[in-house]
Formats: structure tokens, C-alpha cells, sequence
């Protein structure tokens, strides 16, 4: 795609999301599983048609996050899934249409988007609620870098992933480990017997003295008479 096309893409995307803008709303709920996809063990999702790091972007992790969503490192990009691992049968987006429930929609497009594709704009950006097929897939098939990849420009598409485990559930805290459940196999270690003390003899108290000697006096008055 040469600097003109693209200029008329990017001009594209900017009236549509500025007419979509108006009713376009964040979609605040966990992410159907017909608008992303898992590939090399991580789920990815086709989040906006601008990097996450424009100044201009109006995408957001703020509600995503606690369902493991996060914007993909330099090792995960390099594993990264093509734009046609998101076209299947049944994603949200329908060939040449919208998803009704978020109006995802790919706009532009080409003859290359053959089939219902995964779109999840909507749940990513306050504004708009496109993904630009056109910007990752030229009409001749050729396919350019997603945001972050080496060649990367203002136009690539952006990707968020998570860890493909338990989507759709959010992810809990990490729990703080207990010193005694290092190895849950081994038995508790036994408490050492406290050593115990022998009964000590009764020491009589200064009373209990004094009638013992009392009742000696009285014992040898007794004889002397």
C-alpha cells in the first residue's frame, strides 16, 4: 500500500469513527469466544486499528485487564497470528457486515477478507469500533506488521493477548504463600514434647509450723505431769 492509500485509509477511519463515535461506548463485559482467537497457546484478540502507543488512541485496558488481557511482549509478537487466523466461521464480525451486539465492524476491507472475522475493537476503545482489514492485508494478498512488530508504522492494527487457560473468568489475585505449605505432600513437622517438671515435695507454710510445734509443746506438758 503506497503513502497515498494509506492517507486515504487513516482519513477513512478517522470520518468513521468520528460518525461511529457518537453511539460507540466501551463494551464493559468479558470477551465472547467468537472475537478473538488462541494460537501458540495464547489467546489473542484484534483490539484497535491504531498502536496502543499513539498519543491519539483512544484504546484502553482499564476494564480488559482483569480478564489477563495485556498488550503482547517482543518475543510473543515474533509468534504472532496473521490477519486471516481471525477470519472463521462464525466470528462476531459477518462478511460484510457488523456484530450486533458491539458493532464491530472491518472497514475498509478487501477481496482478501473471505469470511466472518474476529473483531474486538469495541471492547478496547471508548471511541471506535473498527478494525481496518485494509491497513494489515493489501488487495494483492501482501501483509504488513502488526503495532509493535520490526517495520511497524502509525497504521499497523493493534494486538492484545493473555495467557489461553480460562478465558472469560477474571483473573484472581496471586496468593500469598504460607511458610508451613511449601510441599502440601509432606506431613505438618512434629511439635517437640515439652519436657516435663516432677512434682516438687510440699514444703510446709510457716502456719502449718507453727501448730506442729505448738501441738510438741503441748505433747511434752502433757508428760511432765
Amino acid at each position: 500500500m503506497d503513502m497515498k492509500l494509506k492517507v486515504m485509509s487513516f482519513s477513512l477511519l478517522a470520518m468513521v469513527g468520528s460518525i461511529q463515535a457518537a453511539n460507540a461506548a466501551l463494551v464493559e463485559e468479558a470477551l465472547p469466544d467468537n472475537t478473538y482467537i488462541t494460537h501458540n497457546g495464547l489467546d489473542w484478540a484484534w483490539a484497535n486499528p491504531q498502536p496502543a502507543s499513539l498519543e491519539t488512541s483512544t484504546f484502553t485496558l482499564d476494564f480488559q485487564e482483569q480478564f489477563g488481557w495485556r498488550l503482547p511482549t517482543t518475543e510473543e509478537l515474533a509468534q504472532a497470528p496473521t490477519p486471516f487466523d481471525f477470519v472463521f466461521d462464525g466470528a462476531n464480525v459477518p462478511l460484510g457486515g457488523t456484530d450486533p451486539n458491539t458493532g464491530a465492524i472491518f472497514e475498509p476491507s478487501n477481496d482478501q477478507l473471505t469470511g466472518d472475522a474476529a473483531c474486538a475493537t469495541p471492547f478496547f476503545d471508548t471511541a471506535i469500533t473498527a478494525c481496518q482489514w485494509d491497513d494489515m492485508v493489501t488487495a494483492d494478498g501482501t501483509v504488513f506488521p502488526w503495532a509493535g512488530q520490526d517495520d511497524a508504522d502509525d497504521f499497523s492494527e493493534q494486538l492484545v493477548v493473555r495467557l489461553g487457560d480460562d478465558p472469560g473468568q477474571p483473573v484472581p489475585p496471586p496468593e500469598t504463600p504460607d511458610p508451613g505449605d511449601d510441599d502440601p505432600d509432606q506431613p505438618a513437622p512434629e511439635q517437640p514434647e515439652q519436657p516435663t517438671t516432677p512434682p516438687s515435695a510440699e514444703v510446709p507454710e510457716p502456719a502449718s509450723l507453727g501448730l506442729i510445734g505448738l501441738g510438741l509443746a503441748m505433747l511434752g506438758l502433757r508428760r511432765r505431769r
